[in-house]
């Protein structure tokens, strides 16, 4: 073989890989500020802003169609009990319970996303990961009954991709904390 034509080989495999690099860098770059979009506007969300007040409080008002409404702990216990157990729901408690489903519906679509592919998981665990230690009770911020209730919710209404995922996630702190 002639010292040309490896060359010309070498020359060409060198620019296919920097392109492949370029390329693969600029796929994730947009990943990521599709990711950024989308947490934008789920933080922008009524709900989202009810719920992290709500995780992140033991007691606090937050708004609602135009209505302010004081949260406590108890007040949540009672809201996430299961129509299986609880059959009447007091007002405020059926406006909280609209505001789990749009939350969780809303963190389940980024599982999805990022199960699909169209999301980084590292950088979705980044960009959530306070609410993913309140919402696994790492974080003490909520008591153990609300959390208790708060995942029989969403076992019985069917957020099991999000259960999962919160739980790789603890699992995954719990590991990092043992090195």
């Amino acid at each position: 073989m002639n010292i040309e034509l490896i060359l010309s080989i070498t020359g060409a495999l060198a620019a296919a890989f920097k392109w492949i690099y370029e390329y693969s860098r600029k796929l994730k770059w947009e990943m990521n500020v599709f990711l950024l979009e989308q947490i934008e506007k789920f933080r922008g969300l009524e709900s989202t802003k009810a719920m992290e007040k709500m995780l992140d409080w033991n007691a606090i008002y937050i708004s609602l169609q135009d209505e302010r409404i004081l949260v406590n702990d108890l007040m949540l216990i009672g809201a996430f009990k299961t129509h299986d157990i609880k059959h009447t729901f007091t007002g405020d408690e059926a406006k909280l319970r609209n505001v789990f489903d749009e939350y969780f519906d809303n963190l389940t679509k980024f599982i999805f996303m990022a199960q699909a592919g169209l999301v980084d998981k590292k950088n979705l665990v980044l960009f959530l990961e306070y609410w993913f230690k309140i919402l696994s009770g790492i974080s003490k911020s909520k008591s153990h009954e609300v959390l208790n209730e708060m995942w029989k919710y969403m076992n019985f209404y069917g957020y099991v991709d999000l259960i999962q995922f919160i739980e790789e996630y603890k699992n995954s702190i719990k590991i990092k904390n043992k090195k």
